[in-house]
């Protein structure tokens, strides 16, 4: 693969997230084990497109565990499953979901509210989270969505579609430059 890829190609096979959920889970396994992999963790949720029209999940949260633990042999790697992390306050740690004793309180946030509750609105993520450092790096990263610093053009200076034949014969809208009409 070196031969034919640069190292930007191949971060993008590997690194590229297609929200594809289980399916993308299998792919990766694929893409690792020609890398040399044995081992692959899967963890809950593992590249799912988040909810659907309705507010309704695409797949269940465990899918893409099922799935590559069912063709793990075919596959020869292994499916090393990872749960829901969650943070107990009153010990200070983090813990699986599943190991925390019913009762007990927890604190977790999800991608999303990470996203949008807090990034996309300016809010300082909490330092049970992550540490300030890396908050801060994020902050910078990902500025509020009132505050991007990369606005669209304008409309004017954006590109449009317009009715240019692309061939003699093609009669379908193609991308043009305002300024450089054909």
């Amino acid at each position: 693969m070196d031969r034919f890829m640069g190292a930007a190609d191949h971060a993008r096979v590997l690194g590229e997230m297609r929200m594809a959920g289980p399916r993308e889970a299998l792919w990766h396994a694929l893409i690792r084990r020609n890398y040399g992999a044995t081992h692959l963790i899967v963890g809950r949720d593992h590249a799912s497109p988040g909810l659907d029209s309705r507010g309704r999940p695409f797949y269940g949260p465990l899918d893409a565990q099922a799935l590559v633990a069912r063709h793990a042999d075919e596959l020869g790697v292994a499916m090393v499953p990872f749960g829901e992390l969650v943070y107990v306050p009153g010990e200070g740690r983090y813990e699986e979901a599943a190991r925390v004793p019913a009762g007990v309180e927890t604190l977790a946030l999800s991608g999303t509210l990470v996203r949008d509750d807090y990034l996309g609105a300016g809010r300082r993520l909490p330092e049970w989270f992550t540490r300030p450092e890396v908050a801060e790096i994020l902050a910078d990263t990902y500025p509020p969505r009132h505050k991007l610093r990369h606005q669209p053009p304008p409309l004017r200076k954006r590109r449009r579609l317009r009715n240019i034949p692309s061939r003699s014969s093609s009669r379908q809208p193609c991308l043009a430059n305002p300024k450089n009409p054909r």
